[in-house]
C-alpha cells in the first residue's frame, strides 16, 4: 500500500494484535523496526496495531512498541518533503453549468440498497402468508436486519 498511495494517503497499523499479544518483546521491536524502514521513512505513517488491541494484549510488547517507535520512528527536522499541494478538482463555475453535471446518473442502482443485508421484498416472497399484520412483522425484520448490517460493518472495520 505504502508504495501504491505514497504521499496521497497516511497509513497506520499493520503491527499484528497476535504478535502484541503472545510474542515476545524482542519479536515486537523487530517488527516495528522493520515497519519503520519500510513503510514510515518518508513520513505518512502512524504506528498503532492492526486492529483494536483486546484485553491479552501484552504490556511488555506495548511497551517495546511504543520505545522502539520513539527510538526509531521519529523524524528529525529536513528529513522529509512536506506533501505537494494537489490542484483543485474541476468544478464548472456557474450554477447552471453545476446543474448539467451528470454524477451518478446512468449509472445501475445498487442490488441492494445501503444499510441492508436481506431487503423485505426479497425476503417476504420467502416466507408464508403472514395471518397477523403484515407492516408490523416488515418492521421488525427490517430492524433486525440494520442491526445485521451494523453488527456485520463493526466487524469488518475492527478487525
Amino acid at each position: 500500500m505504502h508504495r501504491t498511495l505514497h504521499d496521497r494517503f497516511a497509513l497506520s497499523g499493520g503491527i499484528p494484535n497476535v504478535l502484541l499479544s503472545f510474542g515476545r518483546p524482542e519479536k515486537v521491536r523487530e517488527f516495528v523496526r522493520r515497519v519503520i524502514s519500510e513503510v514510515a521513512p518518508q513520513g505518512g505513517y502512524i504506528m498503532d496495531a492492526g486492529a483494536i488491541m483486546q484485553d491479552d494484549t501484552s504490556i511488555e510488547n506495548l511497551q517495546a512498541m511504543t520505545e522502539t517507535c520513539r527510538e526509531f520512528g521519529v523524524y528529525s527536522a529536513g528529513s522529509f518533503a512536506p506533501p505537494t499541494t494537489l490542484p483543485p478538482g474541476e468544478v464548472p463555475a456557474s450554477q447552471a453549468a453545476r446543474a448539467a453535471l451528470r454524477g451518478m446518473a446512468g449509472r445501475p442502482a445498487a442490488a441492494v440498497r445501503p444499510g441492508v443485508c436481506f431487503p423485505w421484498e426479497q425476503r417476504v416472497r420467502e416466507l408464508p402468508e403472514i395471518t397477523g399484520s403484515p407492516e408490523l412483522v416488515r418492521r421488525i425484520w427490517e430492524d433486525v436486519d440494520a442491526f445485521g448490517h451494523t453488527y456485520i460493518w463493526q466487524l469488518l472495520l475492527s478487525f
